[in-house]
C-alpha cells in the first residue's frame, strides 16, 4: 500500500481508512516508520495513523463489533448457506457398527487389542 501511494499520493485517505478499520498484523519498527515517512511524503495523517494501528496491535486491542445491519447481513447469508448444504445431503444416515472377534472364541465391543483378532464391520443404513 505504501509503494502505490508512490505513484499515485490520492489513495492516501484510502490506506489511512485501512489502518484505523482493519489495522494492522506486524510488529512496528524504525524501518517502516522512515518507509511510511518517505513513501506518505511525511504526511502527520499517515503517520499517525500508522502509530495509532501499532499501539492497537500491541496493546491487545480487540476488532469493533459489527454493525446490526452488518450481522443481520451475515446471519442472512449463513442461513442461506446452510439451507443449500442441506438440500444438498443425502435422505439417509448411514452407521457402522465394529465388533472385534478374538481368535479365542471371545467378543470385546469397546476396546482393540492389535494382533488379537479379526475386525468386521456390518453396515447399516436408515431411511
Amino acid at each position: 500500500m505504501l509503494y502505490a501511494l508512490d505513484k499515485d499520493f490520492s489513495g492516501r485517505t484510502g490506506v489511512v481508512e485501512a489502518l484505523r478499520k482493519r489495522g494492522i498484523d506486524f510488529v512496528v519498527t524504525d524501518g517502516l516508520r522512515s518507509l511510511t515517512r518517505s513513501k506518505g511524503r511525511n504526511d502527520d495523517e499517515l503517520k499517525r495513523a500508522f502509530e495509532e494501528a501499532g499501539r492497537r496491535r500491541s496493546a491487545g486491542a480487540t476488532a469493533t463489533p459489527l454493525s446490526e445491519k452488518e450481522a443481520a447481513a451475515i446471519i442472512e447469508q449463513t442461513r442461506k448457506k446452510t439451507l443449500e448444504a442441506v438440500e444438498e445431503m443425502p435422505d439417509f444416515v448411514e452407521t457402522r457398527i465394529g465388533t472385534l472377534k478374538f481368535f479365542d472364541g471371545s467378543r470385546d465391543d469397546k476396546t482393540t487389542r492389535p494382533g488379537r483378532g479379526q475386525f468386521s464391520v456390518i453396515p447399516m443404513t436408515s431411511f
